[in-house]
């Protein structure tokens, strides 16, 4: 679908057909990485309740959507089920 022009990009790569007479270009490398891991750290009133390794992990152990927790994070959102989230810059397990 994505070389028949439907889609411009499928799983973050862009897709296309080339020339016969046109040389193969480098590698095209994904458009945004996914698999970083982004620190996140729970607050309540204003202090920390946790701290999680990534948003992911925050979202299996507290039962929270995690697009719910990036709103937070990003701003979007005030705060979910009362409680406000921080993208963390030291990681959970340097932090003690």
């Amino acid at each position: 679908m994505c070389c028949s022009n439907h889609y411009k990009q499928y799983k973050g790569y862009i897709w296309r057909f080339i020339s016969e007479d046109e040389e193969i270009p480098e590698p095209i490398y994904p458009l945004n990485n996914h698999s970083k891991k982004i620190p996140a750290i729970q607050m309540k009133d204003g202090k920390e309740i946790n701290r999680f390794e990534s948003i992911s992990e925050a979202s299996r152990k507290t039962g929270i959507n995690r697009s719910d927790i990036t709103r937070v994070i990003s701003g979007e959102y005030k705060q979910i089920k009362s409680c406000e989230w921080v993208r963390s810059i030291i990681p959970s397990d340097e932090a003690q």
